[in-house]
């Protein structure tokens, strides 16, 4: 797969789990997070279990080699996509569509230092502007409120951390397995079960409830879990971490569109601007392989006419 259909596939993610958003809001007011949670995740895991069992069996001793030899890194995995998930759809039940949105979108800031602290290798120069810039775009994409942070916004910060995480250990994990659909469905099947039992134990289990909920939890299940994660995980094998977190960052111009669409939210023009912003960011870091081999192809024409 070439970087730019990588990218692309990226771009679409990011557009699903924008508009996922919506979905989580409007289920939080009837459902817990733990039951929407493990929900959502038992359906996509549902979804991916015969496309796992192909892969699986396909390149069965391969995959079986490559699990047994990334089981430290795999619970990693499994732990901040847990935390990350649940603190977001926590966060739902006192924060807006829009601050969610961009709240999440500060993994893109976090995203190189947890890179630089796994891979220990400094992100480039023009990973690190997109980055800033992408940063002030999410800020201004929430019309400068960040002083009035609210429970649900510190919940969503700290998701937004777990995410960054994950981002990067789905890097390393999926070059090293060659699984991405095992990996995809092996944390589908580890979030609902954390979220059921949870749901259990610390919520009421009302069918009703589920029913009134069922089509958020549908579109969470289908768009954000069984084709938008899996699309990060098979894209990521193609793309850095810190342009694909860069990349990924539209899902908070996506949320806030969908919010302003379907949740009566409204953008000022300082929410406008950090619309664009964020898709400047998302163009320099697209961009900037092909201006570089250009300068590159120009300079040795110059040599050569010289």
């Amino acid at each position: 797969m070439s970087r730019l259909r990588a990218d692309l596939l990226l771009l679409l993610a990011a557009f699903l789990w924008g508009t996922t958003f919506v979905a989580q809001k409007l289920a939080a007011a009837d459902i817990g997070a733990f039951l929407f949670v493990g929900s959502r995740f038992l359906i996509s895991a549902m979804i991916l279990t015969p496309f796992a069992y192909w892969e699986r069996s396909r390149r069965k001793k391969s995959v079986t080699a490559s699990v047994k030899t990334l089981k430290k890194h795999l619970a990693a995995l499994y732990v901040v996509f847990l935390a990350g998930v649940a603190a977001q759809q926590f966060a739902m039940q006192t924060t807006s569509v829009t601050n969610a949105g961009f709240l999440t979108g500060l993994y893109v800031l976090l995203t190189p230092f947890a890179a630089w602290a796994i891979f220990r290798e400094r992100p480039a120069a023009i990973s690190w502007i997109a980055a800033v810039l992408c940063l002030l775009g999410v800020f201004l994409l929430g019309d400068g409120s960040l002083s009035r942070l609210t429970q649900g916004d510190w919940l969503a910060i700290f998701g937004a951390a777990m995410f960054a995480v994950h981002t990067v250990l789905i890097t390393l994990i999926v070059v090293k397995s060659r699984a991405p659909l095992t990996l995809a469905f092996q944390q589908y099947v580890a979030c609902a079960l954390f979220g059921l039992v949870c749901a259990g134990i610390f919520e009421t289990f009302d069918w009703s409830l589920i029913v009134k909920s069922l089509p958020e939890i549908l579109y969470a299940a289908v768009m954000s879990g069984a084709i938008a994660y899996t699309l990060q995980i098979v894209s990521q094998q193609h793309t850095p971490p810190s342009d694909a977190a860069v990349i990924l960052s539209g899902e908070a111009l996506f949320a806030a569109l969908a919010g302003a669409w379907l949740m009566g939210d409204r953008l000022s023009w300082l929410g406008w601007t950090g619309c664009g912003l964020i898709f400047a960011a998302i163009l320099m870091v697209q961009l900037a392989p092909y201006a570089k081999k250009y300068l590159l192809l120009a300079r040795q024409r110059k040599i050569i006419l010289k």
